[in-house]
């Protein structure tokens, strides 16, 4: 079920703007910039979600019991579609996460899980979830969130990615990563995320 909106197409896709390393230039966000950000990026997933939800006529229910496959996904998918029933999404792995809720996470999960069907992304390859990844930045990037916002939901999705390729492994500390991504870059949060583990 592609989109048929001009965002939601491939060519919509920007290039990545994560940077490598910091810039001295440049200054860093404090902490309050991050904490208004990360309520601002949590507002608007949500509302993401909720809309994407209108659309496809069926919400979402948070659960252990959450697809884990992408066939998994895409069978719990058409069965949400033909029953209008509520799509599972997982409530596990909740914790130090950058969105300010429970809510804004499940609901980012949400917009995420359905649009790897909607896309036809049919699997959970490093290429198909940067590709992703960078179509959710694209939506945020034509909204009225701050660039900021925009740094930290690109932070989560293609940073993340990019560090699961690097290390095999998922932060231990997704705030603080998603953080030192936008305020160090990307190279260096890695290296900081390896030292955490020690």
């Amino acid at each position: 079920m592609p989109e048929s909106n001009d965002i939601h197409s491939k060519s919509a896709l920007t290039a990545p703007r994560l940077k490598l390393r910091h810039s001295p230039s440049v200054s860093a966000p404090t902490d309050g910039d991050i904490d208004r950000a990360r309520i601002e990026l949590s507002q608007f997933v949500i509302e993401q979600a909720n809309s994407t939800a209108r659309d496809l006529g069926f919400e979402w229910i948070a659960t252990s019991a959450a697809p884990h496959t992408y066939r998994a996904l895409y069978g719990a998918y058409v069965d949400s579609v033909v029953y209008q029933t509520p799509l599972p999404i997982s409530d596990q792995h909740m914790e130090r996460m950058i969105f300010v809720s429970d809510e804004a996470t499940i609901a980012m999960r949400f917009w995420h899980a359905v649009s790897h069907v909607r896309h036809q992304h049919n699997c959970y390859s490093v290429p198909a979830e940067i590709e992703l990844g960078l179509w959710h930045v694209a939506v945020a990037e034509i909204s009225a969130i701050s660039l900021l916002a925009v740094q930290l939901l690109e932070a989560d999705l293609v940073g993340q990615t990019l560090l699961r390729a690097a290390t095999k492994q998922r932060a231990i500390d997704v705030r603080a990563f998603d953080t030192d991504v936008v305020t160090y870059g990307i190279a260096e949060a890695i290296c900081q995320e390896v030292e955490r583990r020690g």
